[in-house]
C-alpha cells in the first residue's frame, strides 16, 4: 500500500424511515394493499423464509435456522426513483424483462442481520487493512461499496465458494432473503438524495459538472460488464436486475484496454471524475468474463460551517512523537459529544441531519493503535450511544486522500480462498469455469470548512479459471492521530471509515 493513502470503507445497515410507507406491527396480510404489485410474495414472507430453511443448498455456516423470521413484519413501497446509469456511447445495452422490486415485505431482524453482518465484515476488513499498513498511511475505504459489490458475486456462488463468502462478508440470510435486503438498504439510502424541502433536485446520474455545482447528494449505483457473448444464467441476471438495480453492459475484452477505459469511464461519471482509473492496465484481458461495479459519490454541506476566518496554523502530533503545522478549523457550537477513560468523540452532523460524521480521538496520540485494537461493531454502538448534546468547542484540521488498492490478499486471509481458486460460480454460468480475479477498490475524501466529498468504487473481476444536559462545555482537539467515520443517522449506515495520522499528506 502507499504511505499516505486511504482505506475507504462503505457499508450500510438500515432500518425503515423517510421515503417508504411503513405499516408498523403490521401482519404481512393485513398490509398486501401498501405493495400490490408483489401482493403474493409480501403476503408470504414468513413462508418465504421458511422455504429458505429448508433449501440445503442457502444454508451456510452462518446462516441462522430461523432466517431471522422474528419480531415485526413491515411492508415498504418505494419510488422508482433511481434509474440505472446510462450505458458508455459504444457498449450495446441488451434487452431484459428484469424489473427492480419496489414494494415488499421483511422482519425488522432480517435487516437487523444484514446491516449488522455488514458491520462486522467492515471491521473485519479495517483491521487488516491497518495490519498491513505502515504506521504513518492515511487510510479510508467504503463497505458498503465493497459489500455490495461482493454481494452481487455471492449470488452466483455455491458450494464451499459460497460457503466461505458468508463467512467472510457476515451474510446470516439465505440468499433468498439476502438480497432482497440489500435492496431494501439501497433503495432506502437513496431516499437521501430525493429533493429536499425547498424543492431542489438532486439527479442521481448526474454528468460530473452537474454534481459539482449542485446541493446534497449521495449516488450508489452499480453496472456488470459481461464478456460479449458470455452466457449468464437467467436467474442470476434477474437478481442483479431486481434486486440490485445493476445495469448490464456487453463488452469485448479481446481489446482489453478499450474495455477498461470504457469501464473507468463510467466509473468517472458516477463518482464525479474522483475515481478516474479504477482498473489499472493490463488486469484485464481475453480471459476475462464479467466485472461487477459499485460507484459511491457523496457530497454534502455541514449544517453549521467553519468560519474560515477562523481557521489557522496550529501544530497536529504524529504517531511517531513528530509535530506538523495544519490548518485547523474551528468552531464552537452544541454537538453530540462523548468520551472515555482514554478517548473522546464528537459528531458533527451535515445538511439535513441525516448524515453526519463521528470522529473519535485518543486522549494521547502514541494510542490510536489501542484505540483501533478496540474498534468494533459493539464498540461502536456503545460511542453512539454515549453521545450526548453538549456545547463543545471543535478544532479539527482540514484533509484530503486518495486510496487505490487490491482487496484479494485481505480476502482470501480472512477466509474467503476458493472464490480466488477452484471457485463454483455455476449460479453465474452454468459450464462454470470462472472464479474471482481481484477485486479492486478506490477511494477519495476531502474534508473543510465547508462540508465533505467523498467517493469510492469497487471492482469485482471474474476470469476463467485457466487464465443535552447541564455540562460544562467539551472542548475536542484533534491535533493527533485521529479515526472519522461518516454515517446516515437514521439507518445507522457507516458511509465511510478511515484514519487521519497526517493530514499534510499529499492527496495524490
Amino acid at each position: 500500500m502507499k504511505r499516505a493513502t486511504c482505506i475507504a470503507m462503505v457499508f450500510c445497515f438500515a432500518v425503515a424511515i423517510s421515503g417508504c410507507r411503513s405499516t408498523d406491527d403490521e401482519d404481512p396480510q393485513s398490509s398486501s394493499d401498501a405493495s400490490q404489485p408483489n401482493e403474493a410474495r409480501d403476503a408470504g414472507v414468513a413462508e418465504e423464509a421458511q422455504d429458505a430453511v429448508d433449501n440445503e443448498r442457502n444454508a451456510g455456516p452462518d446462516t441462522q435456522d430461523s432466517d431471522a423470521t422474528v419480531g415485526v413484519v413491515r411492508s415498504y413501497v418505494f419510488k422508482d426513483m433511481v434509474q440505472p446509469p446510462r450505458p458508455p456511447a459504444e457498449v450495446e445495452v441488451p434487452t431484459t424483462d428484469g424489473t427492480r422490486e419496489l414494494s415488499f415485505s421483511l422482519y425488522d431482524s432480517q435487516i437487523d442481520a444484514v446491516r449488522e453482518g455488514n458491520a462486522r465484515f467492515a471491521f473485519d476488513l479495517y483491521h487488516k487493512l491497518v495490519a498491513e499498513a505502515e504506521s504513518g498511511d492515511n487510510l479510508i475505504v467504503s463497505p458498503h461499496s465493497i459489500s455490495v459489490a461482493l454481494a452481487m458475486a455471492y449470488a452466483g456462488a455455491r458450494g464451499n465458494t459460497e460457503k466461505e463468502m458468508a463467512h467472510v462478508l457476515h451474510f446470516a440470510l439465505s440468499q433468498k432473503l439476502l438480497h432482497p435486503v440489500f435492496n431494501y438498504l439501497a433503495l432506502e439510502l437513496a431516499t437521501r438524495a430525493e429533493p429536499s424541502a425547498d424543492g431542489q433536485d438532486i439527479e442521481q446520474n448526474a454528468d460530473a459538472e452537474e454534481k459539482e455545482d449542485s446541493g446534497f447528494q449521495l449516488s450508489i449505483v452499480n453496472a456488470a460488464w459481461p464478456a460479449i457473448g458470455f452466457e449468464m444464467v437467467p436467474e442470476y441476471i434477474d437478481v442483479l436486475q431486481k434486486y440490485y438495480n445493476s445495469a448490464l453492459y456487453p463488452v469485448s475484452y479481446e481489446d482489453p484496454e478499450r474495455a477498461r477505459e470504457i469501464i473507468n469511464g463510467w466509473v468517472a461519471e458516477q463518482t464525479a471524475r474522483r475515481i478516474d482509473d479504477l482498473i489499472p492496465s493490463r488486469l484485464l484481458d481475453s480471459d476475462t468474463v464479467l466485472v461487477l461495479t459499485n460507484a459511491v459519490y457523496f457530497k454534502a454541506a455541514w449544517v453549521n460551517h467553519f468560519d474560515e476566518s477562523k481557521t489557522s496554523d496550529r501544530v497536529f502530533h504524529l504517531w511517531d512523537g513528530g509535530d506538523v503545522t495544519v490548518p485547523m478549523m474551528e468552531q464552537q457550537f452544541d454537538f453530540r459529544y462523548a468520551e472515555g477513560e482514554s478517548w473522546q468523540a464528537v459528531e458533527i452532523p451535515y445538511e439535513r441531519e441525516e448524515l453526519s460524521m463521528v470522529l473519535i480521538v485518543p486522549k494521547a496520540a502514541s494510542n490510536l493503535t489501542q484505540l483501533e485494537a478496540s474498534l468494533s461493531y459493539e464498540q461502536l454502538s456503545l460511542v453512539i450511544e454515549a453521545l450526548e448534546v453538549r456545547d463543545t468547542l471543535i478544532r479539527m484540521p482540514k484533509f484530503s486522500f486518495k486510496a487505490d488498492f487490491s482487496l484479494k490478499q485481505p480476502l482470501i486471509d480472512l477466509g474467503m480462498v476458493d472464490a480466488f481458486g477452484p471457485a463454483d460460480f455455476s449460479g453465474i454460468t452454468e459450464e462454470g469455469g470462472i472464479s474471482i480475479c481481484d477485486v479492486l477498490h478506490n477511494a477519495f475524501i476531502a474534508v473543510d470548512e465547508a462540508g465533505t466529498e467523498a467517493a469510492a468504487a469497487t471492482a469485482v473481476i471474474f476470469k476463467t479459471i485457466d487464465g443535552g444536559g447541564s455540562y460544562e462545555q467539551a472542548k475536542i482537539t484533534l491535533d493527533r492521530p485521529f479515526i472519522f467515520l461518516i454515517r446516515d443517522n437514521p439507518t445507522g449506515a457507516i458511509v465511510f471509515l478511515g484514519r487521519v495520522v497526517d493530514p499534510t499528506a499529499p492527496a495524490e
